[in-house]
């Protein structure tokens, strides 16, 4: 799921002649405006706007300077995340609308773009983004019918093999959410989707957590901030003292030379 190809262009004064795309692209621009027209229409798309362009779509720019994060789902990755969603195999593709503003799905789309982009992603955390993002496009921008979404129950005792599953992996990097799934017997949509609704926090996120918290009970020794990076399961000190900042709001060092209150 995390091999979705991505990029960040930047056009001046393009104009591109009439072709398509094998792929879903999904572009959220940034600056400038895009001109450009499908088969049905001609778009204006300005900078916090979300572009799509479906699989097979014919469609051409003219004369346009602007600059977008683009990504690239396939129609397979799209089609899985639907048929998980709708409980049945998807025969026919999937129209998502060519003009997204929707503040949420530009967040989910940033998000998810940030970690690819990133040095520190790893495949657990890009799985559950890709999972988030294309299933609210899907819910909300897209030719499925809201009706036609299952709502499943889940039964605890697998939401409790899965929590058991990352905890003894909680040290691999190359953990991803079909594995996961897989081995509890569970869609990945719908074991990520009862894994927040449960704990609040995604799959990824309570792994950064358990880290961070094993890293407060280091500090309390001697041991170097590499050693303890290592020790805990990050990828370097650096990547370490982000995560750690990120949940603690101090710099691992600065903890450590926080003094306690005192009663």
């Amino acid at each position: 799921m995390s091999d979705i190809f991505y990029v960040n262009n930047k056009f001046n004064k393009v104009t591109l002649n009439p072709h398509f795309h094998e792929e879903y692209t999904i572009s959220l621009v940034y600056k400038g405006m895009h001109l450009f027209s499908n088969e049905k229409d001609t778009y204006n798309v300005e900078a916090g706007m979300i572009q799509v362009l479906n699989p097979y779509e014919f469609h051409q720019t003219k004369d346009s300077s602007w600059a977008h994060l683009n990504i690239m789902p396939t129609i397979k990755q799209m089609n899985t995340i639907a048929s998980q969603m709708l409980q049945k195999e998807i025969n026919s593709q999937i129209l998502i609308n060519t003009m997204i503003k929707d503040q949420k799905a530009t967040n989910l789309f940033y998000s998810l773009f940030t970690s690819l982009d990133s040095i520190y992603n790893n495949r657990l955390s890009i799985d559950s983004k890709v999972v988030e993002f294309l299933e609210y496009i899907l819910k909300y921008h897209s030719s499925l019918k809201a009706e036609e979404i299952v709502n499943i129950d889940i039964n605890k005792n697998k939401l409790s093999l899965g929590l058991e599953y990352i905890n003894s992996n909680i040290t691999n990097d190359n953990l991803s959410l079909d594995e996961i799934s897989n081995n509890i017997g569970l869609s990945k949509y719908h074991f990520l989707r009862e894994f927040k609704k449960e704990t609040g926090v995604t799959p990824n996120q309570y792994i950064q957590i358990k880290k961070v918290n094993k890293v407060r009970s280091f500090l309390k020794t001697d041991a170097s901030l590499s050693s303890i990076a290592y020790e805990c399961g990050f990828t370097d000190q650096s990547h370490m003292i982000k995560v750690f900042k990120r949940f603690i709001g101090y710099t691992p060092k600065q903890f450590k030379n926080t003094s306690p209150i005192k009663f």
